[in-house]
């Protein structure tokens, strides 16, 4: 760091003080050359049983040195017999806290840090030519396992301005004469910050004059302006769009098009006019899975109202000289980052909401979530917002992200400013204008460095509040003028009003500030859109390139992005040719397997991490599998940590086809002789093994180049074992999936194109946003008149389903023959029927509630429309007026309790088979919504279709009910009525059950019976139902081989109050007789006993299913047993058919479902063989799962409990819902 004074002060202060880490800018492309430590000796200061000095230095990743103890420990490299200027140490456990690199004979640290990480590259302290160098550990929080100790005469590495090393560092405190208020500046001349929490992203602006923030007071010049600060200033640096396409755009529609019309090369958008939701055909402006993307504002032209930006799964993102405002669609932030991204720039952009309206009105201005990194917020103006800036989205949301937050305007605001939760953050050089409640909030460890700020008219600047964990800070020169300090909540921490330094951290890249004094007018004349104009055409990025996580450093590679390792870049086939690997597709695609152990994680195989890795629960018989990547590929590179693997295959998932074998795989395995393969899934299957396998990586390539054909892997680790050749095997004969029982029907269905469909990204006009949120806005108040333009305002703003039935459309009619019936109390008819005669037409019904009328609760009960009838009154022996009324029956003959009432009427006098009543059915192309009504529906619901004698004698298809309240009347085995809340039978299809609660029904919640398919049940909340789900009700009706149906979000809970008198009676979720049924992401609260039941040839798929039970009610002495007994009951009856689990999990929790993660418990229960049923999905609900399904885990359970039935929160199926994370910041709901 550099500081930059005022004319006249240098004097006081002439050390410049330079504060640097490592740049691998400057060596990323030089010749590391031979690893010098391979041909030296190894000793230290003690060693665990098992290890061994020499591990660190004989080039395998498997091994490594283990120290005795957690601190003052040390490894050295010495005999080295060259000089050398570049040192790599790769850690395997992440252990270390504290470090330094020193000459073992005269102690003169070199270098020195926090943690290590999987690759710590520490350069800059000039060629030394040494007997033996030390890696000394001061601090860990284990005993650290160093798997490398490598050491390199790095060529053109010399002239780097970004040393390392602490003892050239001048010392300089700027306390004594700064501004500030704050008296507790530190002495920064004892820190080096060489280290970098994060080892794959390590290089930085080579040039410290052209990061320097300018006189104080004058607006920056333009090569100032486009030199990217901080954060984003690392790995390969952040161009954006730079030296690629270039387009102009004036609408929203044009500006979504560019984006997705974007080819390989990158791309610069200039935005000139206003982009609203009506001039646009998103609700949200996506930049996803995509890379090199600057989106530029023209002048001062650039005005985004009421529409904001996500980027998403994107590396190398550029956003300047824009206004935002205003924005309640898509994610409801102006900018939201999630991850995995890095690289980003957000710059000299304007952003402002309304305080003058609620707190939760709007969103986020700027926030970021996931597995984001290098991220640099500089010369912004956020004003005028309740939520402003969050990153972290929950206490759970624990990556460590890194974000520079430089030179901005921070106005008349609430809160969030930021709000960082993890992760490491730098804040400098900003200026605090009123803060309401508030300021900068470090939360869950995070760390921050806060230094050279202002803060005026502000309460609570800096604090720690509203998590489980603190958050740390490094305070220096700071001013605070007009600051009021608040001590709340309880478990909160304020800095001030002696604002102290809670722990020390420097940035690892160099920087110059300006004193705290001359921040006001320096920001005041810098942020906001407008400013640099004329300085956008070529934005100038600091950034060198990125390393790459290598684990065979003695390759001369870069790549564009961490997650790539060396071998991505010029590799070798077996003839010794060139071969050039390309992009990891493996990146972009999703993660599954046969088990995991405790605490990780499928996806840690595809996430470019070498320092995470899954790990199965078992040795023999494992599987880990990436799907649904796109493209095809050639060659595969699997990392594996601990050396544990002996025997294993690469197989094709679908047909079992053997691509390659072999035994050990080492820290790199290559594999390649397979051909080409366009494959939805490939596994890598671990025969056997010593102890469960570590695989940190599972990388594929479409390799260009001479990819050998000839059927052998080759591999870095291991040169005695070949794979086989991919015909060596002849295990693709077996089965592998049984979606072939499937109907016709439902896969021909399930795949036929959506252009039907209306277009659920938009356009969303703010009149179809408010008639779909806002309750005091009826559905003709609007804009929107005619019933087409309303039903499909409807259509949008609910989503579309996922899984089989993916293709209802209910009463909308794409061919513009909609009609929108509005139930009233004002007409001549009941609501009843008048909900009867929408739903008997053929016709397209969209059936909605007037919201004036239904805003105060309202009984419905389908039976009134057969209070007419003789026998009925006969039955119930009274009038038609108290056949309606039931409760007036009731209090005449003496039943004043309500549940008393309930009984008496409904499961006593009401249960006669030889009744007509019966549940009401719908005909195709109807939909019921219940959105923003409190009308609820009594005692017993609708069937879809009928039946008789096991044979459809009436089909509906294309039916959607959703946001609908089912109360049952208390549960009656065998009820004459059979009164179902959703009975689908009769061959119908293409159905969707959505967001509807579902409230001790007589019987089931939504069965499925005589051949219904394509049927959807999503985000539904079934409580205290004991028979939620027969899918077939015998085993003789061959027509339920048909039956398919997609189960995803929905909450099962039987509560507390119920869980005695229930017993093991809670079940049939599903009962499956002969189909086809794919359950993921539900969630089941207080299950006790064979929930699922599989005969007569069903198949069912569960995967990511969570099962809490309140740990009151442990039925044994022991808790093991207890979990013993749970988890040889709960999904033991499936002999009857094919049922496959994964990742399903059992825990012991309490009534608000927190689990408690020490006892969680697989459920492994398995039968036959079942494919993955998702294959029979169109690519949209593929897509969707791959987006949005979570592991089972405390973020499941709480998503699904916030959002699940009629009053949850939207779900990720609207064009109007946050993200999962931004429902799981709103705060705990419990499930039950």
């Amino acid at each position: 760091m550099t500081i930059i004074n005022q004319s006249g002060r240098i004097s006081r202060y002439a050390s410049k003080v330079v504060y640097s880490s490592l740049f691998f800018a400057c060596i990323a492309q030089a010749d590391l050359g031979p690893n010098l430590a391979l041909d030296a000796g190894a000793d230290g200061s003690s060693k665990a049983s098992g290890s061994s000095y020499g591990n660190a230095i004989d080039g395998d990743m498997a091994s490594y040195w283990q120290p005795g103890s957690s601190s003052d420990e040390r490894i050295g490299v010495k005999n080295i017999g060259s000089s050398f200027n570049t040192v790599i140490i790769r850690e395997l456990n992440g252990a270390t806290t504290g470090w330094r690199l020193e000459d073992h004979d005269t102690g003169e640290v070199f270098a020195s840090g926090s943690t290590l990480g999987s690759e710590r590259i520490i350069s800059g302290f000039g060629d030394q030519s040494l007997y033996k160098i030390n890696l000394v550990i001061e601090s860990a929080s284990g005993a650290p396992q160093i798997a490398e100790f490598e050491v390199y005469s790095a060529t053109d590495s010399g002239s780097a301005s970004s040393s390392s090393s602490s003892s050239s560092t001048s010392s300089s405190s700027s306390s004594s004469e700064s501004s500030s208020s704050e008296s507790n500046s530190s002495d920064t001349s004892s820190d080096s910050s060489s280290s970098e929490s994060s080892s794959s992203s390590e290089s930085s602006s080579s040039s410290s004059s052209s990061s320097q923030p300018g006189t104080p007071g004058e607006v920056l010049s333009c090569e100032q302006a486009n030199t990217v600060q901080g954060f984003a200033s690392l790995g390969a640096g952040t161009t954006g769009g730079q030296g690629g396409d270039e387009v102009t755009v004036s609408t929203g529609s044009e500006l979504a098009a560019a984006l997705s019309n974007k080819g390989g090369a990158p791309l610069t958008i200039y935005v000139d006019g206003i982009i609203t939701p009506d001039n646009s055909n998103v609700t949200k402006f996506d930049i996803k899975d995509m890379n090199d993307v600057s989106i530029i504002g023209v002048g001062d032209n650039a005005l985004f109202d009421g529409i904001g930006i996500k980027i998403w799964r994107a590396n190398n993102v550029i956003v300047r000289n824009i206004t935002m405002r205003y924005v309640r669609i898509g994610d409801k932030d102006h900018i939201t980052i999630d991850g995995p991204s890095s690289n980003i720039w957000i710059d000299h952009n304007t952003f402002y909401n309304s305080l003058d309206v609620d707190k939760d009105y709007y969103d986020e201005l700027v926030s970021g979530k996931g597995e984001i990194d290098n991220i640099t917020i500089s010369y912004n103006i956020l004003r005028d917002s309740w939520k402003t800036s969050l990153w972290g989205s929950s206490d759970g949301d624990d990556y460590d992200r890194r974000i520079t937050f430089w030179g901005n305007h921070w106005e008349n605001a609430n809160s969030r400013l930021p709000l960082f939760r993890f992760g490491e953050g730098h804040i400098v050089n900003n200026y605090y204008d009123g803060v309401i409640s508030t300021g900068i909030n470090s939360r869950m460890g995070a760390t921050l460095r806060i230094e050279g700020n202002v803060f005026e008219d502000a309460q609570n600047p800096i604090v720690s509040f509203y998590s489980s964990e603190l958050g740390y800070w490094d305070v220096e020169d700071n001013t605070f003028n007009n600051v009021n300090w608040v001590e709340y909540p309880s478990d909160g921490v304020i800095a001030g009003p002696d604002v102290q330094s809670t722990t020390s951290y420097l940035p690892p890249y160099s920087y110059s500030r300006l004193f705290a004094a001359d921040t006001k007018a320096h920001v005041l004349a810098n942020a906001g859109a407008g400013i640099v104009t004329d300085c956008l055409d070529a934005p100038v990025s600091g950034g060198g390139e990125q390393s790459s996580s290598s684990s065979s450093s003695s390759q001369n590679s870069s790549s564009e992005s961490s997650s790539e390792s060396s071998s991505s870049g010029n590799s070798s086939s077996d003839s010794g040719e060139p071969v050039e690997l390309g992009s990891n597709l493996a990146l972009s695609g999703g993660a599954d397997g046969s088990s995991k152990g405790g605490g990780t994680s499928y996806g840690n195989v595809n996430d470019g991490n070498l320092a995470s890795y899954w790990q199965p629960s078992g040795t023999s018989g494992e599987r880990i599998g990436v799907k649904n990547f796109s493209g095809t590929f050639n060659t595969v590179i699997i990392r594996e940590l601990n050396g544990a693997t002996e025997s294993w295959r690469l197989e094709d998932h679908d047909t079992n086809e053997v691509l390659a074998s072999g035994s050990t795989l080492g820290s790199e395995r290559i594999i390649t002789g397979f051909g080409d393969r366009d494959l939805y899934k490939v596994n890598l299957v671990i025969d056997s093994a010593s102890s469960a396998p570590q695989i940190a990586e599972f990388e594929i390539y479409n390799a260009t180049g001479d990819v050998s054909d000839g059927g052998s892997s080759s591999s870095s680790s291991s040169s005695d074992s070949s794979s086989s050749s991919s015909d060596s095997s002849d295990s693709s004969s077996s089965d592998s999936s049984s979606s072939d029982s499937s109907s016709s029907n439902s896969s021909s269905s399930s795949s036929q194109s959506s252009s039907s469909f209306p277009d659920y990204s938009g356009p969303l006009s703010n009149d179809c946003v408010e008639l779909a949120t806002n309750p005091n806005v009826n559905w003709r108040d609007t804009s929107l008149q005619s019933d087409q333009e309303i039903v499909e305002c409807l259509a949008q703003t609910l989503g579309r389903a996922v899984g089989y039935g993916e293709n209802a459309l209910g009463g909308y009619d794409p061919n513009g023959n909609s009609t929108l019936t509005v139930i009233t109390k004002s007409s001549s008819d009941s609501v009843e029927q008048q909900i009867f005669d929408a739903m008997s037409s053929e016709d397209h019904h969209w059936i909605v509630f007037d919201k004036n009328d239904f805003a105060p609760e309202t009984e419905v009960a389908m039976y009134r429309l057969h209070c007419s009838n003789s026998d009925v009154l006969s039955r119930i022996g009274g009038t038609e007026a108290e056949c309606v009324d039931y409760r007036q029956w009731c209090s005449n003959r003496g039943y004043n309790d309500h549940d008393q009432c309930l009984e008496e009427f409904f499961n006593n006098r009401l249960d006669d088979k030889d009744l007509p009543i019966r549940n009401p059915v719908i005909s195709s192309n109807t939909t019921i919504d219940g959105r923003m009504s409190n009308a609820y529906f009594r005692f017993s619901g609708f069937a879809i279709g009928k039946d008789s004698s096991g044979q459809p004698t009436q089909t509906a298809n294309s039916v959607i009910l959703t946001h609908l309240d089912f109360r049952g009347a208390g549960h009656t085995e065998d009820h004459g009525l059979d009164p179902d809340m959703i009975r689908s039978t009769g061959a119908s299809h293409d159905i969707w059950i959505h967001k509807n609660t579902f409230d001790l029904t007589g019987d089931s919640a939504f069965d499925v019976k005589v051949g219904a398919y394509d049927i959807t049940m999503s985000f539904n909340r079934v409580v205290d139902v004991k028979r939620a789900a027969l899918h077939g009700s015998s085993d003789s009706r061959e027509i339920n081989e048909n039956i398919t149906t997609t189960m995803h979000h929905n909450a099962f809970v039987t509560r507390d109050d119920l869980y005695f008198d229930f017993g093991n009676t809670a079940r049939r979720v599903p009962l499956i007789r002969r189909g086809t049924s794919h359950m993921w992401n539900n969630l089941f609260m207080n299950y006790r006993k064979d929930i699922i039941s599989v005969r007569v040839g069903a198949d069912l798929l569960w995967e990511d299913n969570a099962l809490v039970i309140n740990g009151d009610f442990q039925e044994k002495d022991d808790i093991n047993s207890a979990l013993d007994e749970l988890q040889g009951n709960l999904t033991r009856d499936v002999s009857g058919g094919s049922y496959r689990a994964d990742g399903v999990y059992l825990w012991f929790g309490n009534s608000a479902c927190d689990i408690n993660a020490s006892t969680q418990r697989a459920l492994t229960d398995a039968s036959g063989s079942v494919g993955d049923l998702s294959q029979q999905y169109t690519v949209a609900s593929r897509d969707t799962i791959n987006d949005f399904r979570l592991d089972a885990g405390q973020d499941l359970i709480d998503y699904v409990s916030a959002t699940a039935g009629k009053h949850g929160e939207l779900p990720f199926n609207s064009p109007l819902a946050g993200d999962i994370y931004y429902v799981l910041s709103l705060g705990k709901v419990p499930c039950q």
